[in-house]
């Protein structure tokens, strides 16, 4: 089974192909440019701009692909490129996997997104904007998605424990956030859900989110 990890440049994108590659699935890293550090994981890389690419040659780069794995999003000092990255990008995508009739797709969004009212709060908020209209086109696309709404992400140890629920600790490794993204790969009980993921106590095993409808 192939995996595209997109946004494998990023320090939560290869973490996650790194974990998934870890566990025995081939991975190739989405990277808008071949980075050294890609190739010392011995990863294949497939060049993927979101920007100035089309869905036709997002498509291309797809071939022989089974899962997505959008990861990639605007640099917090650069939220204005929020439209092109995370809805733009994210939709092309979507309509690129669509295309080479991929079904599964799993997004990284943010916890916070999925309310309006909470988007002043945030020093970014286009990017909540952003993730917020890009999950409700993933919801709508027919795939079979799920979407994952980290909070702060740290670069701490992996605690291997989460919440879907906020207990007053608003945040969450990156290798934990990989390790939930393996369980949502391996788990079809985690098909047409979306959850915001926080530090807790329960084993990232054991972590059943309800289902969407």
């Amino acid at each position: 089974m192939k995996i595209l990890v997109i946004g494998a440049n990023g320090r939560t994108g290869i973490q996650i192909a790194s974990t998934l590659k870890n566990s025995g699935y081939t991975v190739i890293a989405g990277v808008h440019s071949h980075m050294d550090y890609i190739k010392k994981l011995n990863l294949e890389s497939r060049r993927i701009d979101l920007i100035d690419m089309t869905v036709d040659q997002i498509a291309q780069q797809m071939q022989g692909i089974d899962i997505i794995v959008f990861a990639s999003t605007a640099p917090q000092t650069q939220p204005e490129l929020a439209t092109w990255i995370d809805l733009d990008g994210a939709v092309k995508t979507m309509q690129a996997a669509k295309k080479n009739n991929i079904e599964r797709f799993i997004m990284l969004s943010a916890a916070g997104a999925e309310n309006r009212s909470d988007w002043d709060i945030y020093d970014t908020p286009e990017l909540y904007l952003a993730k917020y209209y890009a999950e409700d086109f993933l919801k709508k696309s027919n795939l079979a998605y799920t979407i994952i709404r980290p909070s702060i992400l740290t670069d701490d140890i992996p605690r291997d424990k989460v919440s879907l629920t906020d207990h007053g600790d608003p945040r969450v490794s990156r290798n934990d956030v990989a390790s939930v993204v393996f369980q949502a790969i391996e788990n079809p009980h985690f098909i047409h859900t979306s959850f915001n993921l926080y530090r807790g106590q329960t084993d990232i095993d054991k972590v059943i989110p309800a289902q969407d409808f």
